[in-house]
């Protein structure tokens, strides 16, 4: 008797969890990229404290910015001083993938939202017709 009930709380319970599943909404779509450079990964960290991790740092670099191809999952690691050098930094990324690598960027997707979007970065970005 008692084996029949546990075996009947374990589907009741196996039918609970595959209606919950039925019922959550998917994960929204992120636009993935279909080629090079169509869709870059920005984000910019830190401040770091350079001495709980024994590294010295070149010129008191305690940020760091990632620019990530979305199609090739290939990234690109600049380490600047303050968090003002930004541009410079992103015009310098540009630079090299329209220069060297004869592409240019689409779309910037930058993680947590506004962080640096100064007046200068959206001017920039109407200049380059960047999304």
């Amino acid at each position: 008797m008692q084996e029949e009930r546990r075996i009947s709380i374990k589907v009741g319970l196996n039918k609970y969890y595959q209606a919950r599943k039925t019922i959550r909404k998917p994960f929204g779509k992120d636009i993935r990229a279909k080629f090079p450079f169509q869709l870059i990964n920005y984000d910019i960290s830190g401040p770091m404290n350079v001495r709980a991790i024994n590294v010295r740092a070149r010129h008191d670099d305690v940020y760091f910015i990632t620019f990530i191809d979305d199609f090739t999952r290939y990234g690109y690691v600049f380490f600047i001083s303050h968090k003002s050098e930004a541009l410079s930094c992103f015009i310098k990324f540009m630079n090299l993938v329209e220069n060297q690598l004869d592409m240019k960027i689409k779309i910037l997707r930058i993680n947590q939202g506004c962080d640096y979007l100064s007046d200068q970065f959206r001017k920039l970005y109407d200049e380059k017709g960047i999304e």
